[in-house]
This record gives C-alpha cells, sequence and structure tokens, in this order.
C-alpha cells in the first residue's frame, strides 16, 4: 500500500498559518477559494484555472478520512500531495485518460473547518495575491 505524503506548498513568502475558509466559488473552468487570516484579517486568493477536479470537506468528517494524509499536524495549511489517493481515484475515470496522469498536480488547504483538495495540471498553476 502505498501511503500518500504531503509536502509544505507555499503560496506566498511570509504567509501566516492560521486560515480560514471565507468563499469558494466554481466559476465553471476556474475555482476561486478565498481564505482570511484569523488574527491579522487578510485575505488570501487563490485561484485554480482550468482545474481538473476539486472536493471541500468539512474537517470533522475527514480527519479519519482514508484519504487524510498521515501525521498531519499543524502549523501549516498549504500542501502539494504525493502519492495521492484521490489522484489515484481520478486516474481510474474516463475523463482522465484526456490527460497525462504523470502532470496532475493535487494541491491540498486543510484550515480549522475544512479541507479543500484541487486537482490541476503542473502547467496551470495557482495564481495567489494577497488581500491586505
Amino acid at each position: 500500500m502505498t501511503i500518500e505524503i504531503k509536502r509544505k506548498w507555499e503560496p506566498l513568502p511570509n504567509l501566516t498559518y492560521n486560515y480560514g475558509k471565507q468563499s469558494l466559488l466554481d466559476r465553471g473552468n476556474s475555482l476561486e477559494i478565498l481564505l482570511f487570516e484569523r488574527w491579522t484579517e487578510d485575505t488570501l486568493k487563490i485561484i485554480f484555472d482550468g482545474y481538473l477536479l476539486y472536493r471541500n470537506i468539512d474537517d470533522s468528517y475527514y480527519l479519519n478520512g482514508p484519504a487524510f494524509p498521515p501525521n498531519f499536524k499543524g502549523p501549516w495549511e498549504f500542501f502539494i500531495i504525493e502519492n495521492s489517493k484521490f489522484k489515484e481515484w481520478f486516474k481510474q475515470q474516463d475523463a482522465a485518460k484526456l490527460c497525462d496522469p504523470e502532470e496532475i498536480i493535487h494541491y491540498a488547504i486543510y484550515t480549522m473547518d475544512d479541507c479543500i483538495d484541487v486537482l490541476t495540471l503542473k502547467d496551470r498553476p495557482p495564481k495567489v495575491e494577497l488581500i491586505c
């Protein structure tokens, strides 16, 4: 059995680690995630243009889920998941045959309240902006 590995992803330099989900907007071929920093109230905007698949699960229902990375502990919320079960599941779907599976990246945003997973292609990294 392959073990999922979470690697720290730094959307921007010098971010803190206490974000909550403000909104998640699916705009067709674009996914916009707004996160608020609980201490400074800054907003982090993350846009995935041309995403393949996403899911958002309340953390209360996900902590013991089969796709949750082992040894999850703070203080960080942004990850790239290697050996992803979510990615493996997607690769078995018919739509996955439209792209090279080796080009798929699993981004994970695990806040105190939400677990957001996004699959996208390597050549479509997310656009990230800090709004103060």
